[in-house]
Parts: structure tokens; sequence; C-alpha cells
């Protein structure tokens, strides 16, 4: 608490030495001081301070109150308005002048006479211009270079009479450029018919179960009277139970059918694309 209020005293000593303390305050301070030896020997240390810097600007002030200098300063600050002034002066009087200047001369040539203006630049006719752009043909920016067929080396052309010869006869389909995929260019996604007569005929794939001999219910009926020749009906059995074993059994025939109809749509699907890409 002691140190607290020290270092609150001492804050206020210099306030307390330039009498700017509050009567409160004052109070506080000077009881303090009373009280406490370090605050005193603070307070004394800076009243001595005080005192010094106080004797030192006395005496600057003194060596620095020379008349002839603060006079020589006015004199150049008036000195300095005065140029100031007629040059802004001066500015403004050549503007004017270049203005009116300019406002003379645009009077002067709208009223002057036609034949007295000066003379315009006489544009071309259109039709000389059309002829002289037909006569002279614009060049090209880039020009394509030719082939010059003279200059082919004999083995290049040997070598291009070789490869044409060796082909043999039935791979022609394979040396075909290379064609963009149809959906690229807008074109629906049909095979091409094949121009060898040799090739095999795409497997058409069937529209229903019955061309691909599965005929669904007549199947179904073929599969329960077998299972129901081969495990014939105990004859204590209700008639219920004896219906849901039999809805049972049709359900995982139904299942078995579905899962061969699908592998031999899968086999057929990927045998007929084979057979279009190879005739391709």
């Amino acid at each position: 608490m002691k140190r607290n209020k020290c270092r609150i005293v001492r804050n206020a000593i210099p306030a307390y030495l330039e009498g700017d303390l509050p009567p409160d305050e004052l109070r506080l301070v000077e009881e303090h001081l009373a009280v406490c030896s370090s605050c005193r020997a603070e307070e004394a240390l800076f009243r001595r301070s005080m005192n010094a810097l106080d004797a030192f600007a006395a005496s600057e002030k003194e060596s620095l109150a020379v008349p002839e200098m603060w006079n020589a300063v006015a004199l150049r600050i008036s000195a300095e308005q005065q140029r100031l002034s007629r040059r802004v002066a001066g500015i403004r009087i050549g503007a004017i002048a270049a203005a009116a200047v300019t406002a003379g001369a645009v009077v002067l040539s709208l009223s002057l006479p036609p034949q007295n203006r000066p003379a315009q630049r006489l544009e071309k006719p259109p039709a000389l211009v059309a002829k002289e752009s037909q006569a002279t043909p614009k060049k090209p920016r880039f020009e394509t270079a030719k082939p010059n067929e003279g200059n082919t080396p004999p083995s290049v052309t040997r070598a291009r009479d070789y490869r044409k010869s060796n082909v043999k006869p039935g791979t022609e389909r394979f040396r075909r450029p290379f064609h963009k995929h149809p959906k690229e260019n807008g074109v629906r996604d049909v095979p091409r018919k094949s121009t060898n007569p040799q090739a095999p005929k795409p497997i058409q794939q069937p529209q229903d179960n019955q061309e691909m001999g599965f005929g669904g219910p007549e199947l179904l009926a073929a599969v329960r009277e077998m299972g129901e020749s081969l495990n014939p009906v105990p004859p204590g059995i209700a008639q219920a139970e004896l219906h849901e074993s039999s809805m049972k059994a049709d359900q995982k025939a139904m299942e078995a059918l579905e899962k061969v109809k699908m592998a031999a749509l899968v086999s057929l699907t990927a045998e007929q694309s084979y057979e279009i890409h190879y005739d391709l």
C-alpha cells in the first residue's frame, strides 16, 4: 500500500512544483512528503533540475534577443510575398492574352468568304477507289508452301511404291484413315454396312422372350409339373400350405429364369458388339 502511494506521489511531483495540482491532491502530496524521506529526496532532485533548466533558458533567451536578426527575417518574408504576388499576376495576364488571341483567330476564320479559306483536301471519287482496289489485289498474309514434286529423292519414291504394292488383299479396311467418333460430328451412332461379302452378318438382338426360346408362362408351367412329379405332395398337408409352397417355388423359378435371360442377353450383346467392331 505504501509503495503504491509513493508511486502516485512521485508521479505528481512535477505538477506539485509547477503549482498545477488541485487542493485535495496538493494536501495529500504535502502530507506524504512530511512522513516519507525517499519521496522528499525525489522532490528535492526534481526541484534542483527544474531550477537549472530555468536558469539555462533565461541565459539563452538573452543571447538570442538580437533585433537585427529578427528585422532581417521580417524583410525576407515580405520580399518573398511580393515576388509571389507579381508571379501570379503575370500568369493571369498571359492566360487572358492567349485566350483573346485564340478567340480573334476563330472569329476571323469564320468571317472570311469561302474562296479565301484554306484549300480543303480533295477526296477521290468512289469509282476510282474501287478501280484501284480491283487492280491491285491484296497479297495473302501467309503463303502456304507448295509441294515440290520434281525434287523428291528416288529413295522416298521407291519406299512409297513399295508400301502401295505390298498391301495384302482383304486388309484394305485396316489401312483406311481414322474417323472421328460419330457423336462428335452430330451423326447417329449407327454401325456401317460391311463392304466385304465374306464378313459374317451381325446377330440381331431378340425383341422378346419368345425369339430367345424362353416362353415365360409355358416354361414356368413345365418347371412346376416337373417339380410336382419329382416331389409329390403328401396327403396330410393342408391346401393353404400347399398354395404357399407353390408360390415360393414359382418365385424361385422366376428368379432363376430372369438370371438365365440376363446371361443370354449379355452374351448376345457382347457377340453382336464384337461382330460390329470387327466389321468396321
